[in-house]
C-alpha cells in the first residue's frame, strides 16, 4: 500500500508494505465483497495506519485475492475533517500495478468538522496488486 497526503501548500508521502500493517479489527468496517461468489478465491485483508495531515485524517483497509489466476485488490476508506477552516477532507483510493497505471476506484469527502468519520466507502474488486491512498484538503 502506498499512501500520499497532500495539502494546498505541501505534500507529504508515506509508504507501507503489506507486511508492516496490523491484522484487521472488528471496527475497521466491512470487507469489500465480490459481486460474484467465488469459493476458489483466497482473500486476505489488513488495516493500514491512519494518514494524518493538518485539517484531516484518512483510515483505510486493503484486501487482496487471486481470482481466476489474476491478482485483484480492494480498498475501504473513510475520512475525517478535523478543523473548522473552510476546507474539507477528501480521500481517494486507486488500484493498479503501479502508481502511474492505477485507476481511481473509490473516493469520499467529509466537511462535517464535528469530529465524526465519514461512512466507509468500498472500491469493489479490481485487477492490480497495489492500492494507493491519497488525502487532500479541498475548499468546502
Amino acid at each position: 500500500m502506498q499512501m500520499k497526503a497532500r495539502t494546498a501548500l505541501a505534500a507529504a508521502t508515506l509508504a507501507l508494505s503489506a507486511g508492516l500493517v496490523a491484522a484487521p479489527s472488528a471496527s475497521a468496517g466491512t470487507t469489500a465483497q465480490s459481486p460474484r461468489q467465488d469459493t476458489s478465491a483466497s482473500q486476505s485483508c489488513w488495516n493500514g495506519s491512519a494518514v494524518r495531515i493538518t485539517g484531516g485524517m484518512l483510515q483505510y483497509q486493503e484486501c487482496r485475492r487471486t481470482y481466476g489466476g489474476t491478482t485483484q485488490s480492494s480498498l475501504n476508506i473513510r475520512v475525517q475533517d478535523t478543523r473548522t477552516d473552510g476546507y474539507c477532507a477528501e480521500g481517494r483510493g486507486d488500484i493498479g500495478n503501479s502508481a502511474n497505471s492505477a485507476g481511481r476506484r473509490v473516493w469520499v469527502t467529509d466537511c462535517s468538522t464535528n469530529g465524526s468519520w465519514s461512512a466507509w466507502k468500498r472500491s469493489g474488486w479490481w485487477n492490480g496488486n497495489e492500492g494507493y491512498v491519497y488525502l487532500y484538503l479541498v475548499a468546502g
